[in-house]
């Protein structure tokens, strides 16, 4: 493992790294008053311990390294385009998808064996805080109507009328 107090970075396989970040220590209030009812009631939550999270998603390539027979093929949708139907999302650097909770547990315990520490899927709140990043509202950036350019790499609304099929 190399990094410093805040960010780690543990080999996997043939220099393949995962990054990981220190999540402190906190609380914040999860739940939602105006969402759905399994959000309700808000209430503080406490993270007694700091954590460690991966920076991103764990990615095919990553994956690969614990099951290589595992595919997460094609994302079905209802274009056909280059002879594909849907969009392939089997590629190295994607994130994995059509991942069991089993399996996803398997590949925490592999990764434990790896490294020497405990590695474990987040639980509810801890993944809630981390993406939440201290914020107090709906998005860590603002709320739903906030301009999101400079936290998302997404596309606005002026795109979603585009039909690219048609």
């Amino acid at each position: 493992e190399k990094g410093g107090d805040w960010q780690k970075t543990v080999d996997l396989d043939d220099g393949l790294k995962l990054e990981l970040v220190r999540i402190p220590a906190g609380q914040f209030v999860m739940g939602d008053a105006d969402g759905h009812p399994d959000e309700w009631p808000r209430t503080v939550v406490k993270i007694e311990k700091p954590f460690w999270m991966s920076r991103c998603e764990i990615t095919n390539e990553q994956f690969n390294s614990f099951d290589p027979t595992h595919d997460s093929t094609v994302e079905p949708m209802h274009g056909y385009q280059f002879g594909i139907h849907g969009y392939p999302v089997n590629q190295p650097r994607q994130p994995v998808v059509r991942v069991s909770w089993n399996r996803a547990m398997a590949f925490c315990r592999w990764l434990s064996k790896r490294t020497g520490r405990e590695c474990n899927l987040p639980t509810e709140a801890q993944w809630e805080y981390a993406c939440r990043a201290g914020a107090a509202t709906p998005l860590s950036y603002g709320e739903a109507t906030s301009d999101f350019s400079a936290w998302a790499n997404l596309s606005d609304a002026r795109h979603a009328a585009i039909d690219p099929f048609g």
